[in-house]
């Protein structure tokens, strides 16, 4: 019996570090992620503002959104 859980043990470790390593995989995916969007918002958003300002600059993404949401809504009923 005993040596049958120490066959067990090692094998429920290797489960365990590679479920770690798998989630610390996928962490450093997502802050990768999100670093590359915040570049993105550095170049983009922040210059803008900083120009413009930030109430302007919004009510321009808004205004974008909801023409991307009207073209997309318009081809989808006229299929």
């Amino acid at each position: 019996m005993t040596y049958r859980l120490l066959n067990i043990i090692p094998q429920l470790l290797a489960k365990h570090t590679f479920l770690g390593d798998l989630k610390d995989e996928f962490r450093e995916i997502g802050e990768l992620i999100m670093d590359f969007f915040l570049m993105i918002k550095e170049y983009t958003y922040d210059l803008l503002a900083d120009q413009i300002g930030s109430d302007i600059v919004n009510i321009m993404l808004i205004a974008l959104g909801t023409i991307g949401i009207m073209i997309l809504l318009i081809t989808i009923i006229n299929r």
